[in-house]
């Protein structure tokens, strides 16, 4: 069916595919036939198809592996933005974001990010700054407060205080003179007599606190011990007429006084105000201490001159230290005085140049030093 055609068929020979090529041979009424089989054809291409197929797998494996590096470094950035978009969630403002140079969708979309966690952490500070100065402004405000309502309490109960201390020897006063006025029968000398230092001894608590009321009023004080600096002062006679002061004040009060300085010896201060000071510490000496223990020692150091008071009693307590030396503050507020003494005393000596200390390692009742500078 062959003979002088054209053509290829498939076929088995021995149970095996081949492939058989015929053409007709010129001349003759026959055809050649070729036979080939199918597996000498495809040896060539099963080959190839053995070196290919790895090729095409590793490839494969690596465009995956470079579709996975190109799809992680593009959505990198996307996942910083997601954890820093949530530290700004959780209020964590001042984590920064860095910028990009990228100027694709996703670098745009980062420095972005970056300018409003910015501008986040500028709003944010600025408000925080903003509600510590108004929690400042208002624990100012709540302490001013109090102390208004601390100085209208202390100015109330300096009031009523200072109108029972002047009432008190006021009344005494008026009530023996309205006896001495109203009596009808001479009255004893020894009686008048008494009469007579109860009135002085009732004036001279009044002339004192007129003068605390007067230095505590800051009315010149300042300038007037300033423009009096320059007295002399000869000590030794200042502290003895102190002594006298007191002792004349509280009968039956007996000073020691001892000193080491000659009895010329003398400073430059103001006396007056010097003189205040000393006495009001040989008063409280005189009011608060057993009255037979108190005494006054003078000595001199490198550059100063020192007072020193010493008393033997109760003493000032330990958890009053801190006090005594405050205005309008009294041990016990039905106590006798303005609460005055002792401040005035040092804000004299602290405006003449000098200190006025309280010496708590002293234990059996109250020492005072005061010390003035050598001019």
């Amino acid at each position: 069916m062959t003979t002088g055609q054209r053509g290829s068929i498939r076929l088995k020979l021995d149970g095996k595919p081949c492939l058989v090529s015929y053409r007709p041979v010129t001349g003759t009424p026959w055809s050649l036939a070729l036979v080939c089989p199918e597996s000498d054809i495809l040896k060539s291409y099963n080959r190839l198809s053995l070196i290919i197929t790895p090729i095409i797998i590793v490839g494969l494996l690596l465009i995956m592996l470079l579709c996975n590096r190109i799809v992680t470094h593009a959505i990198r950035p996307v996942n910083r933005l997601l954890t820093q978009s949530q530290h700004i969630a959780q209020g964590r403002f001042n984590e920064q974001i860095a910028t990009t140079k990228r100027r694709d969708v996703v670098g745009r979309l980062q420095n972005s990010f970056a300018t409003m966690q910015e501008s986040l952490n500028i709003h944010v500070t600025n408000i925080s700054k903003a509600n510590a100065d108004t929690t400042q402004q208002n624990e100012q405000l709540r302490l001013a407060y109090q102390q208004v309502e601390e100085s209208y309490r202390q100015k109330t109960a300096f009031i009523q205080n200072m109108t029972h201390q002047i009432r008190t020897p006021l009344n005494i006063i008026i009530g023996f003179a309205q006896v001495l006025r109203d009596s009808d029968h001479e009255l004893p000398p020894d009686e008048i007599a008494s009469i007579a230092e109860m009135m002085k001894h009732n004036s001279m608590l009044l002339h004192r606190m007129v003068l605390m009321l007067y230095d505590s009023s800051e009315m010149g004080i300042r300038e007037e011990i300033k423009s009096n600096q320059d007295e002399e002062v000869v000590c030794n006679s200042i502290a003895r007429e102190c002594i006298d002061f007191a002792e004349n004040y509280f009968p039956g009060l007996k000073i020691a006084f001892s000193t080491t300085l000659p009895d010329d010896f003398s400073i430059r201060s103001n006396s007056l105000y010097l003189l205040r000071s000393l006495r009001e510490i040989l008063y409280n000496s005189g009011k608060y201490s057993d009255g037979q223990h108190v005494s006054l020692q003078l000595s001199a150091t490198k550059d100063t001159v020192r007072f020193a008071f010493q008393d033997t009693g109760s003493g000032i307590a330990d958890n009053y230290k801190e006090y005594i030396f405050k205005p309008f503050t009294k041990v016990n507020d039905l106590s006798e005085g303005l609460g005055l003494g002792l401040p005035l005393s040092k804000q004299h000596v602290v405006r003449m140049g000098g200190t006025l200390t309280y010496d708590d390692t002293y234990r059996e009742g109250c020492r005072i030093i005061i010390e003035m500078p050598k001019k």
